[in-house]
């Protein structure tokens, strides 16, 4: 690998693009808007476990898809809504193509347009609240990044900057098990955090019954001793993405997460009265009909 373009340098972009960056990877930056004007003036400041990186990268507010070779690596790290315009953009790239969204759509809009495709299981507790920074909670390590087949260089310098990290094959079970956690992001939107677990145990006997493989029990293992710590004097916002993309003002991710497993218990013929009772009291804008 002789780059890494990591196109979204928010709290998953820029955390793993400033901590691989920090271990000596050469890593750029695709971020628009004021997140991106910020990082071009004043550097990326990312916060962890480690202590604090001050990173000024190559940072653009559009990818040069002609400029990328096969040497390249690009990690696709934008929120899901914006997700399937940038794998359009990098139809046919002879780069391979990372996929940092959360669910599964994320692969398929990949696999659909790029020939060389690595899938992952991203479990890292992270946050971009303001421009310019990135903050991650985990400890004693940052978090855990798994891949798929092909990711082995990408194995390698994840751990070298500090992540657990390992090939799986197949990785879609490690995939699905994650989507599990993230529809527990429904919940803290609706204002009823307790109810996530709900959320979770629902999702896991939707799949179960539709046959979709995941390895929920493993994963939880796995990660269960990566605790969150306090970053900067203060602690991660409870919510994960669901929350920290409302604070940001940031379009909804559960049609995506949330929409996709109702989408599938209705064919499996499945109920989900957690799932109904929680859509049911959302506005509009955070719908689950996407």
């Amino acid at each position: 690998m002789r780059r890494l373009v990591v196109v979204g340098a928010g709290a998953i972009g820029g955390g793993l693009g400033g901590l691989l960056a920090a271990a000596g990877l050469d890593v750029a930056l695709v971020q628009r808007g004021e997140h991106g004007r910020v990082i071009r003036e004043t550097g990326l400041r990312v916060a962890s476990v480690l202590g604090v990186h001050v990173w000024f990268p190559e940072c653009v507010d559009s990818l040069d898809v002609d400029g990328l070779s096969a040497d390249d690596h690009v990690l696709v790290a934008t929120r899901l809504p914006d997700a399937r315009a940038v794998y359009r953009a990098l139809e046919g790239t002879a780069a391979t193509v990372v996929v940092g969204q959360n669910g599964v759509h994320g692969i398929q809009w990949a696999e659909a347009s790029c020939p060389r495709v690595v899938a992952t299981m991203v479990w890292v507790p992270s946050e971009h609240l303001e421009p310019g920074h990135v903050r991650i909670y985990g400890d004693p390590v940052p978090g855990r990044v798994d891949v798929g087949p092909g990711g082995e260089a990408l194995r390698d310098a994840l751990r070298a900057a500090g992540f657990q990290s390992d090939v799986r094959d197949p990785i879609l079970p490690w995939v699905h098990a994650k989507w599990l956690t993230n529809l527990a992001g429904l919940a803290f939107r609706a204002g009823v955090p307790e109810r996530a677990t709900d959320l979770m145990e629902e999702g896991r006997a939707v799949l179960d019954a539709a046959g979709v493989p995941h390895v929920l029990d493993e994963l939880l293992a796995e990660v269960g001793g990566i605790r969150l710590c306090r970053i900067d004097g203060r602690e991660r916002v409870a919510g994960g993405s669901s929350v920290h993309g409302r604070l940001r003002d940031r379009p909804a991710e559960q049609p995506w997460l949330n929409g996709e497993l109702l989408r599938i218990a209705r064919r499996a013929g499945v109920p989900t009265p957690v799932h109904d009772a929680l859509a049911d009291g959302l506005p509009p804008s955070a719908g689950l009909a996407g």
